[in-house]
């Protein structure tokens, strides 16, 4: 019954899974491109130190360089460090 009601209607779904998908990332992208050319404005208004502000803000405010999240810190290099002392296991 559901097979021939699908077939009649040609799916549950007035459009493909696929379709809504590719709306669904256009639609992200769209709003993203939006928010950036809001804070390009934004930061044109801000004056020469908005950058430098900017900067200070998202690098945590604490030392120089790059702050990297502690999963990528702390990520296996390679097999053997994923792999323990059977004791610690049991």
């Amino acid at each position: 019954m559901a097979g021939a009601l699908r077939r009649a209607c040609g799916g549950l779904l007035p459009e493909s899974i696929s379709s809504l998908l590719q709306a669904v990332e256009k639609d992200q992208y769209d709003r993203a491109m939006a928010e950036t050319a809001a804070a390009a404005a934004a930061g044109e208004q801000a004056g020469p130190g908005g950058a430098a502000r900017r900067e200070r803000r998202c690098s945590g405010g604490s030392g120089g360089g790059r702050a990297a999240l502690w999963v990528e810190k702390y990520a296996p290099r390679s097999y053997i460090d994923m792999l323990s002392d059977e004791q610690i296991n049991r």
